[in-house]
């Protein structure tokens, strides 16, 4: 069974996403980690979108569906959730395909909602592992031991260029206009829940796990 994230850059989709698998119940597919992935490693991919990824703009659905395609096939077994994805109509409906070869289905549409002004302090103070990939903030969560990484110790850390301010306003309103019809598609299909993700993230958190449980599944 499928669980959707939406919200915009600076939700709380990776939170929210790392705190459900600390259950050992699910598996995260991320759209932009699987990208910067890419990117790291020089692939033929990587080198196709880094640029795009750097202007804050998003590579073709084609792209994309190959790199959920190959997700779904490694994690048929488990519950997954689909973080930055399905963003457009087109990725909707080769998703919806998609599914139904593969006899499987979407449970719940988390949609987190968070004004702009948060998310703007959310993701200017926002950096990560440069090994690992783990993410921390300047004010929010900095790690235990300053200068080295929780998860794997390593030093070296970077900001990714499109939580740059001026790139954040262009991320943001793409993601606005591109995901309206897809959360629109999913409430007519009753299953999305909106929740305050203003709130703290354990609050938030505890909302979703009830919305899951009631949804059916396994927490």
């Amino acid at each position: 069974m499928f669980l959707i994230l939406f919200g915009a850059p600076g939700s709380g989709k990776g939170t929210q996403s790392d705190l459900l698998m600390q259950t050992g119940k699910f598996v995260h597919i991320s759209t932009g980690d699987l990208l910067r992935a890419e990117v790291k490693q020089e692939s033929k991919i990587g080198l196709l979108v880094r640029d795009i990824m750097a202007r804050g703009e998003f590579p073709s659905d084609d792209l994309i569906m190959d790199l959920i395609n190959k997700q779904i096939d490694t994690n048929s077994d488990k519950q997954i959730i689909c973080d930055g994805f399905p963003r457009t109509m087109n990725q909707v409906l080769a998703f919806d395909t998609l599914l139904g070869v593969k006899k499987e289905n979407i449970g719940l549409v988390a949609n987190l909602k968070v004004n702009l002004n948060m998310l703007v302090e959310r993701i200017s103070g926002r950096y990560s592992c440069k090994e690992c990939g783990a993410v921390y903030h300047d004010k929010n969560k900095r790690p235990l031991i300053e200068g080295i990484c929780d998860r794997c110790g390593s030093k070296e850390f970077l900001r990714r260029p499109d939580d740059q301010p001026d790139v954040l306003e262009s991320r943001v309103q793409a993601y606005l206009d591109q995901t309206q019809a897809v959360c629109e598609y999913y409430r007519q299909k009753g299953l999305v829940k909106d929740l305050d993700a203003s709130k703290d993230p354990v609050s938030v958190n505890n909302e979703l796990k009830s919305c899951l449980i009631q949804a059916g599944f396994k927490i």
